[in-house]
């Protein structure tokens, strides 16, 4: 049985389409490219991990793999994030030095796969955003709202996260 894969762009109509996966933060909805979603879950038991920034929940297990979980409440406004009923945690992969880095981000609120036309995806403003705006690859119109498309690279800085997580399994030991 062959693998089905989700691609980040297509073509649709002789147009570029870029498929985003969007989700609830506070009072904003963000979105990440779909090719870096591995899939999403509700959210499970997130087990501390001392001495590490607030912005780092801490870890999960996920089938056998310890995956670091980022609080993006405390990352984007440096208030912990709150468990809810709604609280789901999306798994992505990210490339880091030529290897892929699987990371859990915890969000408020799934919202929907959306598909916009590549055309449509407007550069980072200047300002008017509550985030950093080296945190945002683009925006894009959607219904009467602004959607805030992330730049995880740079939301989640791989090096940063891995040198708190490695001293924190060092100190837990």
């Amino acid at each position: 049985m062959k693998e089905k894969r989700i691609y980040e762009k297509e073509q649709h109509e002789n147009r570029t389409m870029v498929q985003l996966l969007s989700f609830r933060q506070g009072r904003e909805i963000y979105a990440i490219k779909i090719h870096s979603v591995r899939e999403v879950i509700d959210s499970i038991a997130i087990t501390p991990i001392p001495l590490v920034p607030l912005y780092i929940k801490g870890v999960i297990n996920l089938r056998g793999n310890i995956i670091p979980v980022v609080d993006l409440n405390a990352r984007f406004y440096g208030d912990k994030g709150e468990i809810i009923k709604t609280t789901s945690i999306i798994v992505i992969e990210v490339p880091f030095e030529e290897e892929l880095v699987t990371i859990g981000l915890m969000i408020d609120a799934v919202k929907e796969v959306l598909m916009f036309p590549e055309e449509e995806i407007d550069p980072t403003p200047d300002f008017g955003t509550n985030i950093r705006t080296d945190y945002i690859s683009g925006v894009a119109r959607h219904e009467d709202n602004y959607l805030i498309i992330l730049n995880v690279n740079s939301v989640l800085d791989i090096a940063e996260l891995s040198e708190f997580t490695c001293e924190a399994a060092i100190v837990g030991e």
